[in-house]
């Protein structure tokens, strides 16, 4: 126990400067896949629309969240909470709801989307 005292007494500064690096790293890393996350999102909830129609929003939001984590790499499942998510997927469900009250086909709408 003593030993390990001293060996933070003596490198504390190198250990916090390296969790500051490891959290910039990470903060960088989710902010870059953000908007691929996006519009991995929004892709999904335009093929469940297609799949399962109209008045199956449950099953719909369960088959979004379960092919999204099929399609994302383990790092970003861990870096994007479920509540994060969660408000994803209602960005594009309302995005595709704002296409369609467009008059736009499900087959026209814009699976990608730029903020």
């Amino acid at each position: 126990m003593e030993l390990i005292l001293e060996f933070l007494n003596n490198y504390w500064v190198e250990i916090i400067a390296t969790l500051v690096f490891i959290g910039l790293v990470i903060l960088t890393y989710k902010k870059s896949n953000d908007e691929v996350v996006r519009n991995i999102i929004l892709a999904l909830v335009v093929e469940a629309e297609k799949l399962l129609g109209s008045g199956t929003g449950p099953l719909k939001y369960e088959m979004v969240v379960d092919r999204l984590y099929e399609l994302l790499p383990m790092p970003l499942r861990v870096i994007f909470t479920k509540k994060q998510i969660d408000r994803m997927i209602e960005e594009a469900v309302q995005f595709l709801k704002e296409q369609l009250a467009e008059g736009k086909a499900l087959d026209e709408v814009r699976t990608s989307i730029s903020k």
